[in-house]
């Protein structure tokens, strides 16, 4: 057992320690079980009973005395009970170490695999100290930090450990320089609880963070509660960032919470208005700020979308005739009453995914547009689906029947496959089998479209007949034959490919139609026969570890064997992700005491998730749909993750103002808002969402400077397109053909 599970029976524990007279009467007691049994009791409090210690340090009685400093010292490194005498000796090192000598003697305790409890240990201890430089103090934070990395295992004591607020402090510093996406999450962990105190350490030794560590402090206050410490340390992160996301989140925070607003001069301050102006829509003061002002940023040409118009402010970016090329495109369609849109002209203005457009216009009721579309950049499935599902089937008939005849071999399929799919879902199965039928003699040789054929031949026809697409699985290629197996059985794929393996090998003169049968008869059996069945591969499932991707785990998990709650927590906190304990949450199978214990685990990882956060509201009743759209602070990959659980999240329509056109996640935050909004809202969303397609480009992780010079360059090249004879005489026919309808 570590030593910092000692400490999490902190509170409870150390109430029930006898006082100094009583505590040294038992020490020196002639009875060895009283002994044994304070000094566990001790142990187990950890270094909350570094204060009694102390006093029996010192008593007169030599047994007494003895006892209790051999407890202190050794709590106070970090040992445990049954800690090898090597590592004692390392710990020892460091203790009796010059602050110069610290960082050696902190490397070479790190070299022993229990050496990083013990180095965390002094670290806290050293934070305590006066003097403390901080210069070296970070170095020193900087070696644990780093070996801490290294060691899963650790993680979850680690971030449950009640370090002290500068020991804190210093590992968030560390962590910041570190390049890994976990450190995120750790960073809130550390933060939380005493953010303010953290945060003003930072203030008083002007140490800057990058921004993304300053909104991870910021999320840390809003778990507590403290909005004003999230503002504060948002707005001293304002100067030295270098993209306007701290402003966004700013203004969002402010306008959800109700908020005057903070003056702020300096670097993003006509930002932080235009943003400010954008959440409250107050379009009409915007225009006229735009108007004072000469903002040259990528914001300024949001701020132009936002206001129904798509002119850009900025002598540097020269795009009228790109700006009235686009509004020709767009004219027909933003019309009132909305007339058919030009989808060659839409389309024309799209340099990324034409799915976005069509998804918009989807959701403004355009669907035989979208499909055009989708059919037009070869994605005839989707068009055909976008077509059936709307009522249009002859028109998804006529595509499919194309594709299907004229198509390549993976199109023909692909299409054949989309369309048995449709006319399943519609009822119409005896027609879905006739389309089907000819399948059978094909030789498919793409792994995804064979898995999709087998499980619809599995809802059409009989297992037997299904059989005939996978041959392979009689053949030699484990590889080949796991892909048959778990495409032909309805259990999860690792427990199918483990138990048909187990009975082909235990008879091995069974056909694979046979065996089949024997495993969905054997799995389908009561859960306590299986758990019999399985206890011997069972029984260490807690004792040893075992990946997520082992067929014990899932076998554990499928079964909901004893054990598998805590394996899947222990899974959680070695990679700090709360996916599976998610899905075990909103599993109605498990009961209902295991799925409060995995959403307890998964906020105790992550408690700044709005998607935990609000699964929490559901199953215990605990926060509110407005705190819990606080924590997204307006950032659109969260907000869209929360409003597909919560389509009413007051997130989604204030994050849709401040979405930032350069984030992919914010097109997507759009679209959802245009789902949900009403014309003209919903045209202003869809607009800013088509035409900041152009801000995005084909590489949305593109440098800033890059990205504002590409778009120079694109804005160029439609300029001098738009300027040709040719298209001046097309521009004007179109405009001509518009004015006549």
């Amino acid at each position: 057992m570590k030593f910092f599970l000692f400490l999490a029976l902190f509170s409870s524990i150390a109430q029930a320690l006898p006082g100094p007279e009583e505590a040294a009467r038992i020490l020196g007691s002639n009875k060895a079980s009283e002994r044994d049994q304070l000094t566990k009791e001790i142990w187990s409090s950890g270094r909350n009973a570094l204060t009694l210690l102390t006093e029996l340090a010192e008593s007169n009685d030599p047994e007494v005395s003895q006892r209790a400093i051999f407890i202190f010292r050794r709590l106070r490194m970090g040992l445990q009970p049954d800690s090898p005498s090597e590592l004692l000796s390392l710990a020892e090192n460091c203790e009796v170490a010059s602050p110069k000598e610290r960082a050696y003697h902190l490397d070479v305790l790190l070299e022993h695999p229990l050496g990083v409890s013990v180095a965390l240990a002094f670290l806290d201890l050293w934070s305590t100290e006066q003097p403390l430089n901080p210069v070296i103090y970070r170095s020193w934070g900087k070696i644990v930090a780093e070996a801490l990395i290294e060691q899963r295992s650790y993680w979850k004591d680690f971030l449950t450990e009640p370090l002290t607020v500068r020991c804190r402090n210093v590992l968030i510093t560390a962590l910041d320089d570190l390049n890994m996406p976990m450190k995120h999450l750790m960073i809130e962990k550390l933060a939380s609880g005493e953010t303010r105190a953290i945060f003003e350490i930072f203030k008083t030794e002007e140490v800057e963070l990058n921004s993304a560590a300053y909104e991870n402090l910021a999320r840390a206050a809003l778990i507590s509660g403290d909005t004003e410490t999230a503002l504060d340390i948002l707005f001293a992160a304002l100067p030295s960032t270098k993209e306007d996301h701290i402003a966004r989140r700013i203004a969002f925070l402010e306008k959800i919470l109700e908020l005057p607003t903070q003056t702020s001069k300096g670097p993003w301050s006509a930002e932080l208005k235009m943003l400010r102006l954008r959440a409250s829509e107050n379009y009409e003061a915007l225009a006229q700020f735009k108007q004072m002002e000469s903002p040259t940023s990528l914001l300024a040409y949001e701020s132009s979308l936002f206001l129904g118009n798509i002119a850009i402010p900025s002598e540097e970016l020269p795009v009228d005739d790109l700006a009235r090329t686009l509004a020709l495109s767009t004219a027909q369609f933003f019309a009132e009453p909305p007339l058919e849109p030009d989808i060659e002209d839409l389309a024309s203005t799209i340099t990324n995914e034409s799915g976005r457009l069509a998804r918009g216009l989807l959701a403004l009721g355009h669907p035989r547009e979208a499909a055009q579309i989708l059919a037009d950049r070869h994605q005839p499935e989707f068009a055909v689906r976008t077509l059936w599902m709307t009522g249009h089937r002859q028109d998804a008939r006529g595509i499919a029947d194309n594709v299907m005849l004229n198509g390549d071999f993976k199109a023909r399929i692909s299409m054949r496959l989309t369309f048995i799919q449709l006319l399943g879902i519609a009822g119409l199965e005896d027609e879905a089998r006739a389309l089907f039928t000819p399948l059978f003699e094909e030789e498919i040789k793409f792994d995804h479209l064979r898995r999709d054929a087998v499980r619809l031949a599995l809802l059409l026809f009989s297992r037997e007949k299904a059989l005939q697409l996978v041959p392979e699985i009689s053949g030699e290629s484990p590889y080949r034959r796991q892909i048959a197996i778990s495409a032909l059985l309805p259990f999860p794929p690792k427990v199918a490919i483990f138990c048909y393996e187990e009975i082909s090998q235990s008879e091995p003169d069974l056909q694979p139609s046979q065996i089949l049968a024997k495993v969905e008869q054997h799995l389908s059996q009561d859960r306590e026969i299986l758990l019999r069945h399985y206890q011997s591969e069972l029984r260490d499932i807690q004792k040893t570890s075992i990946k997520s991707t082992d067929p014990i785990f899932q076998l554990a998990v499928f079964l909901k064997a004893p054990g598998a709650l805590a394996m899947l927590e222990t899974s959680a906190w070695n990679r700090l992700s709360t996916d599976e304990l998610e899905s075990m949450v909103i599993d109605e199978t498990w009961d209902l005491a295991s799925r409060k214990s995995a959403l307890a685990t998964a906020l105790d990882i992550s408690p700044g998730s709005a998607t935990i956060r609000h699964l929490d509201l559901l199953l215990n009743q605990r926060g509110s749909p407005g705190s819990i759209a606080l924590l997204t602070m307006g950032e659109c990959s969260e907000v869209s993750r929360l409003a597909r659980l919560s389509p009413d999240t007051p997130a989604l329509p204030l994050a849709a103002q401040l979405a930032d056109l350069n984030q992919p996640s914010s097109i997507l935050c759009l679209h959802l808002a245009c789902e949900k909004a009403t014309p003209p809202n919903a045209i202003r969303f869809f607009q800013a969402a088509l035409h900041g397609e152009l801000v995005l480009g084909t590489q949305p992780a593109t440098p800033y400077g890059q990205l504002m010079s590409s778009f120079q360059n694109y804005c160029s090249s439609r300029i001098s397109e738009a300027r040709s004879p040719g298209s001046q005489k097309t521009w004007e026919a179109r405009k001509a053909a518009a004015s006549n309808k």
